[in-house]
C-alpha cells in the first residue's frame, strides 16, 4: 500500500503507517510532519516495522489520498499517476471535497467559506463529472464504492457551520461536501 497526503491527509499517512507498518511499503506525506506525541507512542510498542518514505515505485495493492486532491490543480495528471502507482486490479482510495452536479476551482476563495480564504493553494470541489473523467483516462478504473459525507452546515466544502461529527449521507441525493471514493484499476 502507498498512502500520500497533505495536511491532515499527511497527518493521516503517518498514522496508517504507524499502525499497519506490517502492510504498508511506503507513505509520501506532503507538508505534514510528524506529531512528537505519535513518534513517542510508536516508539514504545515492539510491532512497529520501519518503512520507506518517499519510495514511490509501485505498483501498489492500493493506494490512499486523503484531503490532498483538491489542493492540485492538475488532478487529472494526479489522478493518472496514483491510478499508474496502483497495480491492475489494486484499489486507489480518494477523499477529497465533493458535490455531485457541481464543480468549484476554489471554495475557500467564496465569501461562505468558514476558513481557507487565506491559504496559496486551492480547494477544489470535485462533482460527478471530475470523476468521470477519472474513470475514463489513461489508467482505467472502475467505482467499486463510494460514501458521501455531510461535514458542513452549507451547500459546499467549508460553507457554513463544521458539522461534529460529520453525517454520513444516504446517497447522492442527500446534502454532502465530501466523499469517499474506492477505484479499483482495470
Amino acid at each position: 500500500m502507498f498512502a500520500t497526503g497533505l495536511s491532515r491527509g499527511g497527518f493521516f499517512a503517518h498514522r496508517l503507517a504507524a499502525e499497519l507498518s506490517h502492510r504498508i511499503a511506503a507513505i509520501a506525506a506532503v507538508g505534514a510532519p510528524v506529531p512528537k506525541p505519535m513518534i513517542d507512542e510508536q516508539v514504545a510498542r515492539s510491532d512497529v516495522h520501519a518503512i520507506g518514505v518517499m519510495l514511490i515505485h509501485g505498483p501498489f495493492d492500493a493506494v490512499v489520498c486523503v484531503s490532498t486532491l483538491e489542493h492540485i490543480v492538475e488532478h487529472r495528471a494526479a489522478m493518472r499517476h496514483m491510478l499508474r502507482l496502483t497495480r491492475p486490479g489494486g484499489h486507489l482510495i480518494v477523499t477529497a471535497p465533493y458535490h455531485e452536479t457541481r464543480y468549484h476551482p476554489n471554495v475557500d476563495a467564496e465569501p461562505e467559506a468558514a476558513y481557507g480564504r487565506d491559504l496559496p493553494y486551492p480547494a477544489q470541489s470535485f462533482s460527478r463529472a471530475e470523476l468521470d473523467t477519472w474513470l475514463a483516462g489513461e489508467y482505467r478504473a472502475t467505482l467499486v464504492d463510494q460514501e458521501y459525507w455531510k461535514c458542513f452546515a452549507g451547500e459546499l466544502w467549508t460553507f457554513g457551520e463544521l458539522l461534529r461529527p460529520p453525517q454520513r449521507a444516504a446517497g447522492p441525493e442527500d446534502p454532502h461536501q465530501l466523499t469517499c471514493v474506492t477505484l479499483q484499476r482495470r
